[in-house]
């Protein structure tokens, strides 16, 4: 008995909505009248509707507390309103729609109506407005209305008609919670922008600046508008002033999104060095704005110097950032990323400031460990760089942090085999060199370049090694020995080239090493 009531309770509004979806099609008769009218709901007891951003998204997906609207399938009131759509009878699932949202029929109403969203992924804009001022006309509750003005709206926009927005704010702001009225007019305002509507947008902000004094929450709104709008107009001056004037009405992400938004305009319109470098040093010297939003604009602007390749305006730039008191991993993290840079590529004058940076950032109290790490690893570099193997062997001693004994007791070794060639004690340097060979061969783990700070393979570690073997047999005129140890080198690049994708840095670096061996052949020996 429990197991018929529990089947009756399905199938007999299955079958009375089903028939409603036959009297879609147009070669059936209409359908019978029901008889017995349910009880009204009132429209504020109903399932709320979705946010506008749903709208490309109508019902199957959704999640709901309601059993019928989770699974569509099991909805027959959603059934008869996608089979009407789809004979293109909107009308009458438009009616449909309606008796169930004014409590006519007992039926879910589905929270993401795909009445609407089938007009909007048609583009039939005209039609979406029709039926969007339509469901206006009825008791909504706020979220209700919220979905409802966000499908206008999107219409709005599709039929390119802006001006006309700025009618409905105040209805809008009589009908819709704050929070929800900003996030309805922001892509709203941003076709506005992007349309470059100056007058549309005018009187979109101007209806609703008039309520701000009733819904707060709007001025912050209004006013990160406007000065979107200076930026796209390239009154960028402008936008820099406001914001920083009304920066105590932002939270911290809208700050930074503002700062950096006009940041990159500058950049992507041409505008001078000098026009970025003022923007800048009047951001850094706000003290009314966020610690995140500061940094924000002092990262972009030490990596806006990388992409102008410019070493002379980065490491001017590195130095106001250092006295803004910003975040000290902003600049130490670029000063990092650009020191491989400007020791490779920049002129003495710029190297020896960068390695004066690096090692004074090294000696600094209270950096954070992995700060210590990585910059007692620039220093180590620094020296390698220029060949003050004595140098880095005593900071070794005073040891780098994070590292193991065993990779000091290796990096020892490297760099007295390097300083053994300086002094031209040949055969301890021919030593050292096969010893660090040997131990780079058993201990496995990461290999780095120090001119680079990349990542190396093993074959390249072994061949640039044999190959200095070799400049060292040859340099000493034993031109069998150092055809043997270039021949070894060879074979360890090849190796390393056939073992790395193509265009990795490993490759690359194979193929430099390689590239720069003498030929390996008996001319060798007639040196």
């Amino acid at each position: 008995m429990y197991r018929q009531r529990s089947i009756t309770t399905i199938v007999l509004p299955a079958i009375i909505f089903l028939a409603a979806a036959k009297g879609c099609r147009k070669e059936s008769p209409a359908p019978a009248t029901v008889t017995q009218e349910p009880a009204r709901r009132s429209p504020r007891d109903r399932i709320a509707s979705a946010p506008a951003a749903a709208t490309s998204r109508p019902g199957p997906e959704a999640p709901c507390s309601s059993s019928l609207l989770a699974y569509p399938s099991q909805n027959p009131f959603h059934e008869t309103l996608i089979a009407c759509l789809a004979d293109g009878d909107i009308t009458r699932a438009q009616s449909l729609y309606l008796s169930a949202l004014r409590g006519d029929i007992e039926a879910p109403v589905d929270p993401f109506d795909p009445i609407m969203g089938t007009l909007l992924r048609s583009a039939d804009y005209t039609a979406a407005r029709a039926w969007a001022d339509t469901l206006l006309r009825e008791p909504l509750s706020p979220s209700q209305a919220a979905t409802v003005y966000g499908h206008l709206f999107t219409a709005l926009v599709g039929m390119k008609r802006l001006d006309l927005v700025a009618s409905y704010v105040p209805l809008l702001v009589e009908h819709v919670l704050p929070a929800d009225i900003c996030r309805i007019m922001r892509p709203v305002c941003l076709a506005a922008i992007d349309a470059n509507g100056a007058d549309s947008f005018e009187a979109i902000i101007a209806a609703l600046a008039g309520f701000r004094y009733r819904a707060p929450a709007l001025q912050p709104f209004v006013v990160g508008q406007q000065m979107r709008m200076l930026v796209s107009q390239d009154r960028t001056d402008e936008a820099a002033a406001m914001v920083q004037r009304e920066a105590a009405l932002f939270p911290p992400a809208e700050q930074k999104a503002i700062l950096l938004l006009i940041a990159k305009r500058l950049a992507a319109t041409g505008r001078s060095v000098d026009d970025i470098n003022r923007f800048a040093h009047s951001a850094l010297g706000v003290t009314g704005l966020s610690e995140s939003a500061r940094d924000a604009v002092a990262a972009w602007w030490l990596a806006d110097a990388g992409r102008l390749s410019d070493y002379n305006e980065f490491l001017h730039r590195f130095t106001s950032v250092v006295s803004a008191h910003i975040t000290p991993s902003v600049p130490l993290g670029a000063l990092r990323s650009s020191y491989y840079e400007i020791r490779q590529s920049g002129t003495p004058v710029q190297q020896s400031i960068c390695s004066s940076l690096v090692n004074a950032v090294h000696t600094c109290e209270g950096l954070r460990e992995n700060d210590r790490q990585t910059f007692a690893l620039l220093c180590l570099d620094d020296c390698f760089l220029d060949g003050n193997y004595k140098q880095a062997q005593a900071l070794l001693e005073r040891g780098v942090p994070g590292q193991s004994e065993e990779w000091h007791a290796m990096i020892y070794n490297k760099l007295e085999a390097h300083a053994a060639v300086q002094e031209e004690r040949y055969a301890d340097a021919i030593a050292g060199f096969r010893q660090h060979m040997r131990i780079v061969q058993n201990q496995g783990g990461a290999l780095s370049d120090p001119a680079s700070g990349d990542s190396a393979h093993l074959g390249v570690v072994l061949g640039l090694n044999e190959g200095r073997i070799g400049d060292i047999y040859t340099e000493m005129g034993q031109p069998e020995q150092a055809l043997a140890a270039y021949t070894r080198a060879r074979k360890h690049c090849e190796h390393a080239i056939s073992d790395s994708p193509d265009g990795s840095a490993p490759h690359q670096q194979a193929t430099e090493v390689l590239e720069s061996l003498p030929e390996a052949h008996d001319s060798l020996l007639l040196r």
